[in-house]
């Protein structure tokens, strides 16, 4: 009975990852992510456009990547703009 309560004590009470903490921080990350990506794809289009090296493109097909060594994580979403 003890060894239950203890389990479900350690389980339960002494999680040393703060969930609320984490979350905050990687919305944060992803609001920087997105707020950066944006501005660097718009110009590059703008840039693109100006140059002339597109042409009538109505949907321009594009990949973002997160990765993390630590977290051993490389995910990549694929996506298309329509311009």
């Amino acid at each position: 009975m003890i060894t239950n309560s203890l389990h479900f004590f350690l389980k339960n009470y002494c999680n040393f990852m703060d969930d609320e903490k984490i979350n905050i921080s990687v919305r944060k990350f992803l609001k920087n992510v997105g707020i950066t990506s944006q501005r660097k794809i718009e110009e590059k289009i703008r840039d693109k456009f100006k140059s002339g090296e597109i042409k009538d493109i109505n949907k321009i097909k594009i990949k973002a990547t997160i990765t993390s060594d630590t977290l051993e994580l490389n995910e990549s979403i694929d996506g298309e703009i329509e311009t």
